[in-house]
């Protein structure tokens, strides 16, 4: 069966909505996926939408539909992020909607989760749907966002659902000479204990990064990938800075802060950078100020990680 795709580029917020418990209904069977369903002569984010899409969960005589059906929402809830890509596809399936949606339940993988699942009556038009959203774990580092949205309305009969299948994704660009730091630089650590939102960040401690560590800390730091446009954090709400200097005025500058997964990096003088937090680097610092016997400040990194 084919999977035609329609896509675009968005930048919409995401509307999140309760969790709930589905039913298990065995006896049915995945369709077969192509063993070559992913394009090759693509860029790797394209290729990464691709194949997140074709992970989507579908039953046996599905039928793909050439346009939507007017069951069908035109949109679909996702993140404010920006270079988000948007692949979706529309088909009747022969099977009630709490049917299907049990039937979805049941054969995710042991990779995807459901994060939220919602059901939406619109009383003008007397038009309602129900969508999941199932967060697929990848450990791709460059994978920001990997998501799959199934969207199950009424469908021409009592027997029958109209199904929207949607895989968001942002897979972010690895860096190329931005703010790399040499092996030989030294390290610094500023910590705020006293972090806010709203007001200056205080409480400022100064660590040095023992000798034996800075390796890490440079070779995790040079990993990071560039950050997707997104909402920002307030200017002065750091939780921690961390400064690699070496030779005679070189020197990268990092801002981390306590409300969003985003490295501010200054480097070559005035040269600004933001980098995603795979949360590499926050677990490799914590290692490190644990190892240097200062577990008080590691246990205060881990109460306001981005990353929990």
């Amino acid at each position: 069966m084919k999977r035609a795709l329609g896509s675009r580029h968005v930048y919409r917020l995401h509307r999140w909505v309760a969790l709930t418990a589905g039913l298990v209904f065995a006896g049915y069977f995945l369709l077969p996926m192509p063993a070559y369903g992913v394009s090759k002569n693509i860029s790797a984010a394209n290729r990464f939408a691709e194949e997140i899409f074709h992970k989507a969960v579908l039953p046996k005589d599905t039928k793909l539909l050439k346009i939507k059906p007017g069951a069908l929402p035109n949109n679909v809830p996702t993140e404010a992020v920006g270079n988000l890509k948007d692949l979706h596809a529309f088909y009747l399936v022969q099977m009630t909607k709490p049917r299907l949606l049990a039937f979805v339940k049941a054969h995710l993988s042991k990779e995807e989760t459901i994060t939220s699942q919602g059901s939406f009556y619109n009383s003008s038009t007397k038009k309602g749907y129900t969508d999941i959203i199932v967060n697929v774990k990848t450990g791709i580092l460059s994978d920001y966002l990997s998501e799959l949205i199934y969207t199950l309305a009424p469908g021409p009969n009592a027997y029958a659902t109209y199904l929207r299948v949607d895989s968001n994704t942002v897979y972010l660009n690895p860096r190329t000479r931005q703010a790399i730091v040499p092996r030989n630089a030294s390290v610094k650590m500023v910590l705020y204990t006293k972090p806010s939102l709203f007001r200056q960040a205080s409480g400022k401690v100064n660590i040095k990064v023992l000798a034996k560590y800075k390796a890490g800390v440079i070779k995790v730091f040079n990993s990071e990938p560039i950050a997707p446009v997104t909402v920002l954090c307030m200017e002065n709400s750091l939780l921690y800075n961390l400064s690699f200097t070496w030779g005679t005025h070189q020197s990268v500058a990092v801002d981390a802060d306590i409300c969003g997964r985003v490295l501010y990096a200054t480097y070559d003088g005035s040269k600004h950078v933001n980098l995603y937090e795979s949360c590499s680097l926050e677990q490799n610092i914590t290692e490190v100020l644990s190892e240097q016997h200062l577990t008080k400040y590691a246990s205060f990194l881990k109460k306001f990680s981005v990353c929990s």
